[in-house]
């Protein structure tokens, strides 16, 4: 999905365009990379439990044409429902920007994936 993509599907969920909305539009791609960097942990865990090597430091874009660095279970609505609650902070509907962040936060535990590892027991003795 590219970033641009991404925007889009946040201006459908907010019911407006890039040609409605201009000044979201202008916003978007600095709110993206911030959006990437708060959900590097979740890709991560999504690429630990695929196999796939994780990130080592946050990603990020530098154009809204470019295909964005994330997993694709938080580019179908994390990063959207995310991407509206940023855009939403500077209006005066502020139930309708914690509904949208409530979404987000909820979509990227829903996409979070439990990763096995072994643990060391560090104070001996037997498991109970």
């Amino acid at each position: 999905m590219t970033a641009i993509t991404l925007l889009d599907n946040a201006l459908a969920l907010l019911a407006t365009t890039r040609a409605l909305s201009p000044e979201y539009v202008q916003y978007a791609l600095p709110l993206i990379n911030i959006l990437l960097a708060e959900t590097a942990p979740y890709d991560n865990s999504i690429r630990a439990a695929k196999g796939l090597a994780e990130a080592q430091d946050a990603p990020e874009i530098t154009a809204l044409s470019d295909t964005l660095p994330a997993q694709p279970e938080l580019c179908a609505a994390a990063l959207a429902y995310g991407l509206c609650a940023r855009l939403l902070l500077n209006e005066d509907d502020m139930a309708r920007m914690a509904y949208f962040n409530n979404a987000y936060i909820s979509a990227l535990e829903d996409a979070a994936r439990f990763v096995p590892a072994a643990v060391t027991d560090v104070y001996g003795g037997d498991a109970q």
